[in-house]
């Protein structure tokens, strides 16, 4: 009912329109009728008046002509004025022409930062052995029903969230993968990382290396938290072997004690 509203609002606003140049016009040709009208009163008079009255009917004339040339006058003022408003307008057209122009080209730079961001993503993915479905299957875009999220297209399927069709540890490699990315190339990211406990759900020891490793080398700051397991010391897995390619001078390691907290006096 609201859009039938609307519609006919719109045909009455065009219909009073119309109707407001036909009233305009009727005005005008009434005045014309009129002035003409006088002066033809005013020749029959001359025509049976003495010459002396003649004369009315000239300063009729002279009366039109000048009221025609007030006319004149005020379409010409109307005109300028019109002539004004369209430079104006002309002037805006041309700014939001530009700015229209500015905004598509910040458009082709943005989708070249999805495509880097989509790359860089997949690199470290595939770095970290990730194995559900395939690398080449993922792809990132900046659309209205996937913005900037992981999706796994395999023919024939539907396409899925990267969370729905990994394992647990491939989805946590996909975290990894998606943060250090962003770290690593958002312009207004503070510039470090927190990860509480990257290793969970099993994960294998080479992907934790890998890791620690990029951590260490990327030059931004990560601050990793992870549970030391006490099968690690029995496999010859500890901490000390996830950083063992990793130079001392490139990390800093803070080990806790069951007894001790992560924040305390100093």
């Amino acid at each position: 009912m609201e859009s039938k509203r609307d519609t006919y609002q719109k045909y009455i606003t065009a219909s009073e329109n119309v109707v407001e140049r036909c009233l305009s016009a009727l005005s005008f040709y009434r005045k014309k009728i009129s002035l003409k009208r006088e002066q033809l009163d005013s020749i029959s008079i001359d025509l049976t008046s003495p010459s002396a009255e003649a004369l009315r009917s000239k300063y009729e004339k002279l009366a039109e002509i000048k009221f025609r040339k007030n006319e004149l006058k005020e379409f010409s003022d109307f005109l300028s004025s019109f002539r004004n408003d369209l430079k104006e307008i002309r002037i805006g057209y041309v700014l939001l022409e530009k700015e229209e122009k500015r905004l598509r080209n910040l458009k082709s730079v943005d989708e070249e930062k999805v495509k880097n961001f989509k790359n860089t993503f997949l690199n470290y993915l595939d770095s970290f052995g990730y194995r559900s479905n395939g690398v080449y299957n993922i792809t990132i875009n900046d659309d209205s029903s996937h913005r900037l999220l992981p999706i796994v297209r395999i023919e024939s399927q539907q396409p899925q969230y990267i969370r729905y069709v990994s394992s647990a540890s491939d989805f946590v490699r996909s975290i990894w993968a998606y943060y250090i990315a962003l770290l690593n190339l958002a312009e207004n990211h503070p510039g470090f990382l927190v990860m509480d406990e990257p290793g969970q759900h099993q994960m294998r020891v080479d992907s934790m290396q890998v890791l620690l490793k990029l951590s260490a080398n990327l030059g931004k700051q990560f601050i990793l938290a992870i549970s030391q397991d006490r099968k690690y010391d029995s496999k010859n897995v500890n901490i000390y072997e996830l950083v063992k390619d990793i130079s001392d001078k490139d990390y800093t390691l803070h080990h806790i004690e069951d007894n001790q907290s992560c924040i305390s006096l100093i």
